[in-house]
């Protein structure tokens, strides 16, 4: 009975609040605002908020090779350098692209390290055809940009802070410091040589002109991949202009003509044999 009475026994201050009509006591500090009030925003009487117009940072997408100039070939930090070569691999198709390539909705980014991806940028799904030689080329320049982001990106995660630092006070392009070439010079495939008997300082540059040198290597391949694919699109687009007066007959055409090979001949209609045969099948 005593440790029911001791349960049931109240702070008075708890007590005069659930006794009160008005539940809402109030606290020492004030509620924080809410998002919808930080915001200006109004509500419209049904519980709904209704939010101000706010102006919204919207990416703008541009057309393929857009961002791809002379400034790609100059000196970056090594974060922007590869958030750079991230938004080169990767192309968000503007709806103009979607539309002239007839690429799917779903098709939000293109991914030109892969081969069918670049095909499609081509007109593939316009019904371009290509040559094995057109084939061969791109897959060759698509596997060499892979490779070359591995060891681009492998070295971005192994970089010291001290490395990450370092800028080249004075140097647009890696040409343009003399050291440059002294760095090529004693340099072996992908690895730096002779590292041990340079002082710390000179470690850091060496290391950052190799970091330098393999992002400039994805450039150059990059460029020929921009070369390729609009020297393909050029002669793609030229042959589709010419092939233009001879599409295949629409579901409309076939059911006029009643399955009839013989009005539908190529003296007749001026059709090829390629659509005699589809009326016929």
């Amino acid at each position: 009975m005593a440790a029911h009475t001791r349960g049931s026994t109240e702070p008075p201050a708890l007590s005069e609040a659930l006794g009160a009509d008005d539940i809402n006591v109030s606290f020492p500090a004030p509620r924080p605002a809410s998002v919808f009030q930080l915001a200006g925003a109004t509500t419209t009487g049904s519980g709904r908020f209704v939010l101000p117009d706010v102006a919204l940072r919207k990416v703008v997408k541009k057309p393929i090779f857009e961002n791809f100039d002379e400034t790609a070939y100059n000196v970056k930090p090594p974060t922007q350098m590869l958030r750079f070569i991230d938004g080169l691999r990767y192309h968000k198709p503007t709806p103009e692209e979607s539309e002239t390539l007839n690429l799917s909705s779903a098709t939000e980014r293109i991914y030109l390290h892969v081969l069918n991806d670049i095909l499609m940028m081509c007109g593939a799904r316009k019904g371009a055809r290509f040559s094995s030689l057109d084939v061969n080329r791109l897959r060759i320049i698509a596997e060499g940009l892979e490779a070359r982001y591995e060891a681009v990106d492998e070295t971005f995660r192994s970089l010291p802070t001290e490395v990450m630092r370092y800028r080249f006070p004075g140097v647009k392009k890696l040409e343009d410091d003399p050291s440059h070439f002294e760095f090529l010079c004693n340099r072996r495939r992908n690895s730096l040589v002779g590292m041990e008997g340079l002082d710390p300082e000179d470690q850091v540059r060496r290391q950052a002109f190799h970091f330098q040198w393999l992002a400039r290597q994805y450039v150059v391949t990059f460029a020929q991949l921009k070369t390729a694919m609009q020297e393909i699109c050029d002669r793609v687009q030229k042959d589709m202009a010419a092939l233009g007066g001879m599409s295949a007959p629409t579901l409309s055409d076939i059911n006029d003509a009643g399955l009839s090979p013989q009005r539908y001949s190529p003296d007749r209609a001026g059709c090829t044999h390629w659509c005699v045969h589809l009326v016929c099948v």
